[in-house]
């Protein structure tokens, strides 16, 4: 919530946020004209909402292979539980 309203008031700062500083810096200089503000605020909540999705969807992907690892070799399970020593 606190990312969706700095979208819509400080469109070019969410790029910064985002990693994305060449964007920004288009973005600023289409915050500078009043006409501007209105697309440069879309574009960055646009924006804003498909980096938190791909995310999301990147954090679910790690877990679940992280998971499935842990399925698949008892050696990792166990080294994980009771440290390295368990293994020798």
């Amino acid at each position: 919530m606190y990312r969706a309203t700095k979208a819509v008031f400080f469109p070019w700062l969410i790029f910064f946020a985002i990693r994305r500083p060449s964007t920004g810096v288009i973005c600023l200089l289409l915050q500078i004209t009043v006409v501007g503000w209105l697309p440069a605020s879309i574009w960055a909540a646009h924006s804003l909402r498909r980096y938190e999705r791909i995310n999301e969807r990147l954090s679910m992907a790690i877990a679940d292979a992280l998971r499935r690892r842990q399925m698949e070799c008892p050696a990792w399970r166990s080294a994980n539980e009771g440290g390295w020593a368990s293994l020798g």
